[in-house]
C-alpha cells in the first residue's frame, strides 16, 4: 500500500540570517497560527516567512517522491482565512 502524507512547514529567516523549515504551530483550536513556528515543542513567532507544503509518497524511506510548493503568504493575513 502507498502512504502518502502532507506536511504542511514554514519557512522563514532566523535572526542570524540563514532560512529554516519548522513545522506550523496551531492554536489550541487546530487552526494554523499565522507567522508562528513549531521548535523544540514551543511556539515561536517568526518573521520573514513563507509556507511551504511537504508532500512525501512511496512504499517505503528509499522510493520516496518529496516536493515542495512554495504558497507565498502576506504576514497580514485577512480574517477569517482558513489554511
Amino acid at each position: 500500500m502507498v502512504g502518502k502524507a502532507v506536511t504542511l512547514m514554514i519557512r522563514f529567516k532566523d535572526d542570524e540570517g540563514t532560512w529554516k523549515r519548522r513545522p506550523a504551530a496551531r492554536g489550541a483550536n487546530g487552526r494554523v497560527k499565522p507567522g508562528h513556528a513549531l521548535s523544540n515543542d514551543k511556539i515561536v513567532p517568526v518573521k520573514n516567512w513563507t509556507y511551504d507544503l511537504r508532500y512525501t509518497a512511496g512504499i517505503n524511506s528509499r522510493s520516496r517522491l518529496r516536493m515542495e510548493t512554495e504558497l507565498r503568504v502576506l504576514s497580514n493575513l485577512p480574517r477569517g482565512l482558513r489554511i
